[in-house]
């Protein structure tokens, strides 16, 4: 079965650049620190928009622990910058801009494997590096098959 994730149901600590502000994983995950959680192996992440502009993505579990995680599938067919990797990569300078000249209405994706199910308490995503505009719309699927 899918569980399907609002937002809602574990704090989504967003690090956007721009006109956005910023706070370390640490000053969020503990000022907004959330009981819930999702369970599941495979994290499907769309964003609203027809570029995908990612620099980096950390799914924590239990004690706030950076979970393994590998970039499996995405919607992009044009890679301007960087690789479907450098999501996971805490390099600060990397960054992964892409695109798909194909149902540009419906926004770009990217699905990571876990390798495992796990516990996930907290999602961080930054685009801060990449100079992009603040994320738009952002939807979160937490399965523990590859039924997104």
């Amino acid at each position: 079965m899918v569980q399907h994730a609002p937002i809602a149901i574990f704090y989504l600590a967003l690090m956007i650049g721009g006109t956005g502000s910023h706070a370390s994983a640490e000053e969020s995950t503990s000022r907004k620190n959330s009981p819930k959680f999702a369970n599941g192996r495979y994290v499907k992440l769309h964003l609203g928009d027809p570029w995908l502009c990612i620099g980096l993505i950390q799914i924590l579990g239990k004690q706030n622990v950076i979970l393994p995680a590998k970039p499996i599938n995405h919607t992009t067919e044009y890679f301007f910058m960087g690789t479907p990797n450098t999501v996971i990569d805490p390099s600060p300078a990397t960054c992964f801009i892409a695109t798909s000249f194909r149902d540009q209405e419906r926004g770009q994706s990217i699905t990571l494997d876990l390798g495992n199910d796990y516990d996930i308490h907290h999602i961080i995503i930054s685009n801060q590096a990449c100079e992009c505009d603040k994320f738009d719309r952002i939807s979160i699927w937490v399965a523990p098959s590859m039924d997104l």
